[in-house]
């Protein structure tokens, strides 16, 4: 028998788990690892750690990159463009630095509350990772560079590209 404690408005509680319980609940988070990776979500490589220091402990994963096959600007086509994942999510820019003024036009991606692993689609040829942002945030990282959205790209256009040293992020 297992040890299991847990958090109520009374306080904690504890109580023994019987074996069949916890093979139960191994077997259900194993039956949505592997759901997860049939929906085409990649499960993060086992050096991804959530941010120590400075953070609010947080647990869980959420998906927050997709791949747009192909996004246009004039005459300039983007293929494999890395978007947010709203139905027609926003490009997805990095740059070399980005203070707190240049945040107003060029807003972070930050991770949910609460999440700490970074998602994206299995095709997802680079690594999702997470840096710290103020106190108690992460923000997404691509291959160590840190995610940003444009504010006057609407859609799927990809205004931003080679504004002040912003560049749009492929899948490459």
């Amino acid at each position: 028998m297992g040890t299991v404690v847990r958090a109520t408005s009374a306080g904690a509680q504890t109580r023994r788990m019987p074996l069949r319980a916890k093979t139960a609940v191994g077997a259900a988070a194993l039956a949505l690892s592997a759901s997860a990776l049939g929906a085409g979500l990649a499960m993060p490589a086992a050096s991804a750690r959530p941010a120590k220091t400075g953070v609010v402990p947080h647990t869980g994963s959420a998906v927050v990159v997709k791949i747009s096959p192909l996004r246009t600007h004039g005459t300039t086509k983007f293929k494999n463009v890395l978007t947010t994942t709203a139905t027609v999510g926003k490009t997805l820019y990095t740059a070399a630095t980005c203070n707190q003024t240049c945040q107003a036009i060029w807003p972070p991606l930050l991770m949910p509350v609460g999440k700490t692993i970074p998602l994206g689609p299995k095709t997802l040829v680079g690594k999702l990772r997470t840096i710290h942002f103020g106190k108690t945030r992460l923000q997404v990282t691509y291959n160590g560079h840190p995610l940003y959205t444009f504010v006057s790209d609407s859609g799927a256009s990809v205004n931003g590209n080679n504004v002040g040293g912003f560049t749009v992020i492929a899948n490459a």
